[in-house]
């Protein structure tokens, strides 16, 4: 499980999907390819995955660390919004 992931909530061609950014990691990324209808987006350099129900489970497998600075999706994957600085300074 690959640890400290950023989840956020984009809007990409009027579609809602959920922005997943992390350290390179091939293991990781053909896990998230994994994912239905998941693509790379060059516009945010972020992965990008469904925004659904299903989406969510599968993320909280892959993802050991998971934080946002999005509200609705830390209702979504259950997080508190404890360390999301710390987070962010370790994917820059």
């Amino acid at each position: 499980m690959v640890t400290n992931t950023i989840v956020r909530a984009v809007e990409q061609r009027g579609s809602k999907w959920f922005s997943l950014k992390f350290k390179f990691d091939e293991e990781t990324i053909q896990l998230v390819r994994g994912i239905n209808s998941s693509r790379w987006s060059q516009t945010y350099k972020t992965w990008l995955v469904p925004f659904d129900k299903a989406s969510v489970d599968k993320i909280k497998v892959i993802f050991s660390d998971i934080g946002s600075t999005d509200e609705e999706c830390r209702k979504l994957f259950g997080l508190a919004s404890q360390n999301i600085g710390c987070l962010q300074q370790d994917l820059v």
